[in-house]
């Protein structure tokens, strides 16, 4: 699955939507409410700190994991905010790597940033 939204906050429930209809189509429905948390938390900040080009996502399985990237416009590393207990944001990169397996970011060709997540796709029994 790829979508490109245009930077509007409100398209963050699509997005969680349409990660919910991929996951569940593909199966893994135990992934469905992290991956939607962990989608929400980097579209809403790229759509919130982004350049306003849009906002690029993938979904993908590869190599017994499902990887979420999301990518936007503007350049530079994304940073992890250490929020006082009153800050009502400023934790989203830290419930990212609280529930994802393993997450990083990297520069895109269209001159911005590109941060992705990983869960382990679910090892299925036989007869399951």
């Amino acid at each position: 699955m790829c979508v490109h939204i245009a930077g509007d906050a409100a398209l963050v429930a699509g997005v969680r939507r349409t990660l919910r209809g991929v996951l569940t189509d593909w199966g893994v429905t135990e992934l469905v409410e992290d991956m939607e948390l962990i989608g929400s938390e980097l579209v809403g900040n790229a759509v919130r700190h982004g350049s306003g080009l849009g906002v690029g996502v993938l979904l993908a399985a590869q190599d017994n994991l499902v990887l979420l990237e999301v990518s936007d416009g503007t350049a530079g590393q994304p940073a992890e905010r250490h929020a006082d207990n009153e800050d009502e944001d400023g934790r989203g990169l830290l419930i990212v790597r609280a529930l994802a397996k393993d997450y990083g970011w990297r520069a895109n060709d269209r001159g911005g940033t590109t941060i992705w997540a990983t869960l382990p796709l679910p090892t299925r029994r036989a007869g399951s």
